[in-house]
């Protein structure tokens, strides 16, 4: 199989290669491609993201004392999980206890 890419240039394929090429970009059953929309569309897509900025901010405010702010690139991702959502990785849901590394 001799095609021609997005470029001026062609490919040679044998047939078993060009299928399994062409097959990687088949969805599988019951799986929907979604395109321009979503967050991402590019109509409003700097809009929409600052949309969902302010109000994942106003949902979780970051409540710290302001002689110790913490931002969260300076966090770990165990310490910035916990500012965004209060849950502490730390603390067994079953019985309460801190949990012991070792």
């Amino acid at each position: 199989m001799t095609f021609r890419t997005r470029g001026a240039d062609t490919v040679t394929l044998d047939a078993e290669r060009f299928i399994e090429r062409f097959l990687g970009h088949v969805l599988p059953f019951r799986f929907v491609k979604i395109r321009h929309s979503g967050l991402m569309a590019n109509g409003s897509a700097v809009l929409q993201r600052e949309r969902a900025r302010a109000l994942l901010a106003a949902r979780h405010p970051i409540s710290r004392a302001a002689d110790a702010p913490v931002r969260l690139v300076d966090a770990g991702w165990q310490q910035a999980l916990e500012i965004l959502t209060g849950l502490d990785l730390a603390v067994c849901r079953r019985c309460g206890r801190r949990t012991v590394v070792r």
